[in-house]
């Protein structure tokens, strides 16, 4: 993939939703830290860190109230929303990437180890490496963040959460690398101001 279709894919969500385009940018700086931490070759490294880019990309096509919707959504709306994963995979083809791995990132990564996710309810290692690894790095940024109804975790809650959630929502070999990355080499990403809070003062 040419790294103008790229930039164009980004400006796209950018322009359609700047949080979630926030968002993915730092699961992507994350990406590349954690293929450090699983010996990943330059190919799988550029794979990760674009699958996890563009994992959201498919919230382009929802309607933006419901992705900004401060309240609880209708059986209706959640089912649109439970779309986005494929739609974003289907866009990312149709804009030039074959890569597997990255689509794989895009389709999948809403699925759940004990198989409660969406959109296919996939389970364990059924679910692709690379998509369980952008959804730890996904939720983990999420559980930063304040929400419509909750106040953003600490790192350290956020850290625990992860660990919680081993073998329910993620892979737990997966989430022990990721918890062993230090603190200071996350320390710099842009948004991240609780890391600098509570670790750095």
């Amino acid at each position: 993939m040419k790294n103008e279709r790229l930039l164009y894919i980004l400006f796209r969500l950018m322009k359609k939703e700047l949080s979630t385009y926030e968002h993915c940018m730092r699961v992507g700086k994350m990406a590349r830290i954690m293929a450090s931490y699983l010996h990943f070759n330059q190919e799988q490294t550029r794979s990760l860190v674009v699958g996890c880019l563009l994992h959201d990309i498919g919230k382009i096509f929802i309607p933006t109230d419901i992705i900004t919707k401060k309240t609880g959504t209708t059986a209706e709306e959640w089912e649109t929303m439970k779309r986005y994963p494929v739609l974003g995979a289907n866009l990312a083809q149709k804009e030039g990437i074959h890569d597997l791995n990255i689509i794989e990132i895009i389709k999948y990564h809403r699925e759940r180890w004990d198989g409660s996710g969406y959109p296919y309810g996939l389970r364990g290692e059924f679910i692709p490496t690379f998509a369980r690894i952008c959804s730890i790095l996904d939720a983990f940024d999420d559980m930063l963040q304040d929400g419509p109804h909750r106040k953003g975790l600490s790192v350290q809650e956020a850290k625990q959460e992860l660990w919680y959630q081993s073998r329910k929502q993620f892979d737990k070999n997966l989430v022990q690398v990721f918890l062993s990355i230090p603190l200071h080499e996350l320390k710099t990403f842009s948004g991240f101001g609780k890391w600098r809070k509570e670790y750095y003062g």
